[in-house]
Parts: structure tokens; C-alpha cells; sequence
């Protein structure tokens, strides 16, 4: 056997590329390489890979605006829950409409909610579906209605604990499919245990009424009238 193989010819027997073809090949290659670090996150610098997270951070909460807003007005012209109660705050003077609800991306672990001017809050980060935004906006309107309806007082704890109790017993936020996502199931009187721990919840994070034992107090001083207070609608749907 020759010590030349001839089916692989020796490096100094294959031709030498141009410096133009050379300089071409490098150039994709790098492209190459760049996109690819890009997307797996694998070789960047300390500052690529802040620059990369940022961007991805960018993309995300453009997708989730994007989808919110699509969800947002959909449900604003179409579903008839809402429409109900876009019809009683017009009624009370106070119209709602699809520009005094804003997408956001939120930093707690809440669904929406509302500010002093009455707009609406809707977490676009929190919320996953046309139902959960369905009950978000739903939660709000309650709240909506009870500040135009009553001289509603959230320093007062009991005002508080009201309108909690009607907004999470009108809204959908209690409804069984939604407390088993969540990991509460029971048989008998789910609804109202939800409704109550909800609240509890709320009212925690209300410096007026965190002191312990306030919220307690508060929910069980208004629970027998503000659960049978289903205004503006006839009952429970």
C-alpha cells in the first residue's frame, strides 16, 4: 500500500481559495454564528446577554399588549355581562369605555384594577385568557358601580370589604372551574368560601385595614347584606 491514499488527497494537493471567496465564506459564517448566539443565548458577553434579555423582555410584553388589546375589545363591544354593566354606569352618568381600560404589564400577582380616576388596570402579564380578562373587567365594573352608586370610602374598611364581596360574588372570579384551576374544591358552599377569602385578600393589602383581625371583622360586620346585594342585576349569573 502507497503512503499516498488517493481517495484523500494530501493539503498541499487541494487548491487554494481566492481571498475574495475566503473573506465571503467568513462573512456568512460570523452572520451565522451571531444569530445564532442571539437566539440560544450560548457565547454572548456579559453585556450581549443584558442587551438579549432586554430585548426579549421588549418582545414578550409586545405580544401580550397586542393580545390583550385584541381580547380588551372584543369583549367591550361583545360580551353581554359587560355590556350590562356598561349600560347601568351610562345610566348612573358615568360611561366606561374601551380607552379607560389600559394594558399593562403588572409586578404584583393581581388580574387588574382600578385607579382614583376610574380607569381600569388590566395585568397583561397575568391575564391567559378571554374568560380570566371576561372576569378581570367584570371585577372592575363592580367596583365601577359601587364608587357612582354609593359614597364609597376605601379607607373605610367596611365600604372596603363590601364592595369586595359583591365584585368577587358578581364577577365569575368564584366560579367553580376557576377556584379548581386554583386548587379549592369543595361540594358544599365553595362559592361563598371564595368569596370571602378573596376578600380577606384584598383587604390585606389596604394599609387601613392590614392590622390583625380588621378584615376579619370588617368582612363578617357586612357579609349577611353585601352577599345578598347582587345590584345592578337581578341575581347571581
Amino acid at each position: 500500500m502507497s503512503a499516498a491514499n488517493p481517495s484523500f488527497p494530501s493539503s498541499s494537493a487541494l487548491p487554494e481559495p481566492s481571498g475574495s471567496q475566503s473573506a465571503e465564506d467568513l462573512g456568512s459564517f460570523e452572520r451565522w454564528r451571531r444569530s445564532a448566539a442571539w437566539i440560544t443565548g450560548l457565547g454572548l458577553t456579559p453585556e450581549q446577554e443584558a442587551a438579549r434579555a432586554k430585548e426579549q423582555v421588549r418582545k414578550n410584553n409586545e405580544s401580550q399588549w397586542e393580545q390583550c388589546q385584541k381580547w380588551k375589545t372584543d369583549l367591550m363591544w361583545n360580551s353581554p355581562a359587560i355590556g350590562f354593566m356598561r349600560k347601568h354606569m351610562a345610566l348612573l352618568g358615568q360611561p366606561v369605555t374601551p380607552e379607560q381600560l389600559s394594558c399593562q404589564p403588572c409586578s404584583a400577582i393581581r388580574g387588574g384594577g382600578m385607579a382614583k380616576d376610574g380607569s381600569i388596570l388590566l395585568c397583561q402579564n397575568r391575564i391567559w385568557d378571554k374568560q380570566k380578562m371576561e372576569d378581570t373587567i367584570m371585577h372592575e365594573l363592580v367596583h365601577a358601580y359601587d364608587r357612582a352608586k354609593f359614597d364609597l370610602d376605601l379607607q373605610n374598611c367596611r365600604h372596603h370589604a363590601c364592595t369586595e364581596i359583591r365584585a368577587n360574588n358578581l364577577s365569575g372570579d368564584c366560579k367553580w372551574n376557576r377556584e379548581v384551576t386554583r386548587g379549592f374544591f369543595g361540594f358544599t358552599k365553595q362559592h361563598q368560601a371564595c368569596v370571602r377569602r378573596r376578600a380577606l385578600m384584598s383587604l390585606a393589602q389596604n394599609p387601613a385595614c392590614s392590622a390583625p383581625g380588621v378584615a376579619e371583622r370588617a368582612v363578617d360586620d357586612v357579609w349577611e347584606s353585601c352577599i345578598k346585594d347582587t345590584r345592578p342585576f337581578d341575581e347571581i349569573f
